[in-house]
């Protein structure tokens, strides 16, 4: 999904860090994270769960907004 990985690589880029420095923080490969960024992959609720901590950022920057209709 490229809405998360957009919003991922946005939030690192604003932070001013590298792949490998949220490589470090969150111990996912840095090959994962570039995959992520790009959306050729769905991380894990674990692993963005990582990846915000790392960001200091809430998880919630990362998801999109759903609407529920009852």
């Amino acid at each position: 999904m490229k809405y998360i990985g957009n919003k991922i690589h946005q939030a690192r880029h604003n932070k001013r860090l590298t792949l490998k420095q949220v490589s470090n923080e969150t111990g996912l490969a840095v090959s994962s994270l570039y995959d992520i960024e790009k959306g050729r992959f769905v991380p894990s609720l674990e692993s963005l769960y990582k990846i915000a901590g790392a960001l200091d950022s809430p998880i919630v920057l990362f998801c999109p907004k759903i609407t529920i209709m009852t």
